[in-house]
């Protein structure tokens, strides 16, 4: 061995792990150097008071407490449920805008699909769509008290062909964004 005495080797000769000449070699360390003596000795000491420690066992039973303390349950914050809300709401208003383009949705999957087809549902559903808004604002303007003259300057909705394609677009981008923010927080977690 011939080498400095360090506390793994004398853990290592007090639980009888070495070869006869590594504890001779040990022996005689411990017979030369007092400190090292001195180091075995407390050594000894601690492990004769951990073998006769009692041995004690817990009798609660702390999985539970583990596993809450893993995954802690946290509500949402209030502005994501709200961004929740909004893209469902969102959501509901483009399908209720949208159901008119039904029939347009019909005739693009048919096979003898062209570009005057197309044209002219699209224009179509866009007056399908004014007139609703137009009915719609009537059917407003009959709740108010007839002397008022609260809905006069309300415009007629002239709705242009993209509108579908608009509206499409901005509930996907108010999708994402709230989604986003969701997804994002749940991450962080």
């Amino acid at each position: 061995m011939k080498q400095a005495i360090d506390e793994l080797t004398l853990h290592s000769y007090f639980d009888d792990e070495l070869t006869a000449e590594e504890r001779h070699e040990v022996e005689a360390a411990l017979a030369s150097d007092p400190a090292l003596a001195a180091q075995f000795e407390s050594l000894q000491k601690l492990f004769t008071k951990l073998e006769t420690a009692p041995e004690v066992e817990y009798q609660g039973d702390v999985s539970a407490q583990v596993v809450a303390n893993l995954h802690p349950r946290q509500s949402l914050p209030t502005f994501i449920r709200l961004a929740l809300v909004g893209q469902a709401v969102f959501a509901v208003l483009v399908l209720a805008l949208a159901w008119p383009f039904l029939k347009l949705f019909n005739s693009i999957f048919t096979p003898t699909l062209s570009y005057e087809l197309v044209e002219n549902t699209v224009q179509d559903t866009s007056l399908q769509l004014s007139l609703f808004w137009n009915d719609f604002m009537a059917s407003l303007t009959n709740l108010v008290p007839q002397n008022t003259d609260v809905f006069a300057y309300v415009p007629d909705l002239a709705l242009p062909n993209t509108l579908l394609l608009g509206l499409a677009v901005a509930a996907t981008l108010v999708w994402f964004l709230g989604n986003g923010v969701v997804f994002t927080r749940l991450i962080q977690r």
